[in-house]
């Protein structure tokens, strides 16, 4: 039912230094480049529909496994985050955390991620530079007849430009 993944292709398998299933939502792998270490964390957080005592306890799982992560390394969280940002519900606040690309309108759980986002210092990247909007959906429901942008990539700010 639930579960993540990442695949690394061969030829960068020995740059792989490890990696670590957190639960059946959440994993990190590390990854060492020419320069710095990179964290990947991959996650598959509760849908709306779940209780918010489930979210809140992904939440709270996903920033201890933030916090030992020593801060010289690069952070990058990819998944389904089943939340939409959208693009207008932001206020000043917020654009610390997101771009001006989202696509949509904000759902409930819109707000927990901006939070997360805002209090590490993390950059929603895929909504900071504009693409083209068949780009952007990441979910189809069947028929085709909704889409939206549910998944995304959070970076540490400071690697935002990079």
């Amino acid at each position: 039912r639930n579960g993540v993944a990442v695949l690394v292709p061969k030829r960068y398998n020995d740059a792989v230094l490890g990696y670590k299933p957190v639960n059946d939502r959440m994993m990190v792998v590390k990854i060492n480049t020419s320069s710095v270490r990179l964290n990947l964390i991959q996650v598959y957080v509760p849908t709306s529909e779940a209780p918010n005592e489930d979210t809140e306890a992904f939440y709270q799982q996903l920033e201890e496994t933030l916090s030992m992560i020593p801060g010289r390394e690069i952070v990058l969280i990819l998944g389904n985050f089943n939340a939409k940002v959208g693009k207008t519900c932001l206020d000043d606040h917020a654009r610390s955390a997101v771009g001006r690309f989202g696509i949509g309108v904000c759902n409930q759980r819109e707000e927990r991620l901006l939070d997360f986002a805002i209090d590490n210092a993390l950059t929603i990247a895929n909504t900071v530079y504009k693409h083209h909007i068949r780009h952007l959906y990441t979910w189809v429901s069947p028929g085709s007849r909704y889409r939206n942008q549910i998944d995304y990539a959070l970076i540490s700010s400071r690697w935002r430009s990079s």
